[in-house]
C-alpha cells in the first residue's frame, strides 16, 4: 500500500522591531520611525496635521515626487537607508533641457533628517523655473547612492485670448497650486508706455489648488492692446517662482449701418 504524505510549511511573518523614533522639530508630529531590519516607515499629514499615510520603504531608496508644478516652487528629494557615519551626502540635480547647463557645482549638500535619512530642498528659480524632467542624484562621501527623476509642468492658467473694452474687466483664474500656498499674488501692466500701470493684486483662493484675481481696465487708464500678468507664489522654503500670460483689450468695432437706397 502506498501512503502518501503531505507537508505543509508556516511561514512565519517577517517581524521588525522599533529602533528609532523622529519627530519633527515645528510641531512635534512623528515623521518617521527606524526599524531593526534597516526598513523606514514615512508618515505623512495634511496641512490640518491629520494623519493620510504611512508608507513602508524596505531597502535603500531615493524618493521624490513623479510630478509638480512650477508654482510649487520646489520640492524636496529623500534618501533613505544612508549609512550612520556618512559625513557627505550631496544631491546634484539637473534638468532635461539644455543637458546639464544648470547642474550647481559645488553640489547641494544635503540635510541629515535623522539616522539614515536625508533631504534636499530642490528650488526651480535655481534651474532658470524650467519646465520638464529634473534628474535628482544622491551621492554619499563620494559614491554614487542612487537617483530618481521629477516631472515638472507649467500650471494650466485660464485668461480670455481677447477682452471687449466695454466689459471693463477680465479674470485670471490660475490651476495647480499646493494646499500649503497660502498667497498668490498677480502683478499686471500694459504694453504701452513700458510697466508706468503696473499694479499688484492678492488672488483669491476659490477652490482647492484654484485662485483667482479681476483685472479692471480702470487700473490701467482704459488702455487698449496687450495686458501682461505675471503669477507668482512662494513656498515653505521662501523660493519664489512666477510664470507670465498674456491678453489683448479691443475695442468693439460696430458694423456700417446699412444705407439706404435713393428715391
Amino acid at each position: 500500500m502506498f501512503i502518501q504524505h503531505i507537508v505543509f510549511f508556516v511561514v512565519a511573518p517577517e517581524i521588525s522591531y522599533a529602533i528609532q523614533y523622529n519627530y519633527s522639530n515645528s510641531d512635534g508630529r512623528l515623521n518617521s520611525v527606524v526599524n531593526d531590519n534597516g526598513s523606514i516607515i514615512i508618515y505623512s499629514y495634511d496641512k490640518n496635521g491629520n494623519l493620510i499615510s504611512k508608507n513602508l520603504i524596505k531597502k535603500p531608496a531615493v524618493q521624490a515626487p513623479t510630478e509638480a508644478n512650477l508654482l510649487d516652487g520646489s520640492y524636496v528629494v529623500y534618501a533613505y537607508g544612508i549609512k550612520k557615519d556618512a559625513l557627505n551626502v550631496t544631491f546634484p540635480t539637473w534638468t532635461d533641457y539644455n543637458a546639464s547647463d544648470d547642474l550647481a557645482y559645488p553640489w547641494v549638500a544635503g540635510e541629515k533628517v535623522s539616522d539614515g535619512i536625508w533631504k534636499a530642498v530642490v528650488p526651480f528659480n535655481k534651474h532658470n523655473n524650467e519646465t520638464g524632467l529634473y534628474y535628482n542624484d544622491v551621492w554619499v562621501d563620494g559614491v554614487y547612492f542612487g537617483g530618481s527623476h521629477t516631472l515638472v509642468k507649467r500650471n494650466n492658467v485660464q485668461i480670455p485670448v481677447k477682452v471687449n473694452f466695454k466689459d471693463g474687466s477680465y479674470e485670471v483664474i490660475v490651476e495647480g497650486i499646493r494646499d500649503d500656498v497660502s498667497k498668490v499674488t498677480f502683478y499686471t501692466w500694459t504694453e504701452a508706455s513700458g510697466q508706468d500701470d503696473l499694479k499688484q493684486s492678492n488672488g483669491q483662493k476659490i477652490s482647492a489648488g484654484v485662485w483667482k484675481v479681476s483685472i479692471p481696465l480702470s487700473e490701467h487708464n482704459y488702455e487698449t492692446g496687450i495686458y501682461t500678468t505675471h503669477i507668482y507664489t512662494t513656498d515653505l522654503h521662501g523660493n519664489s517662482t512666477g510664470i507670465g500670460v498674456q491678453t489683448e483689450v479691443i475695442k468693439s468695432v460696430q458694423a456700417p449701418a446699412e444705407a439706404k437706397s435713393p428715391r
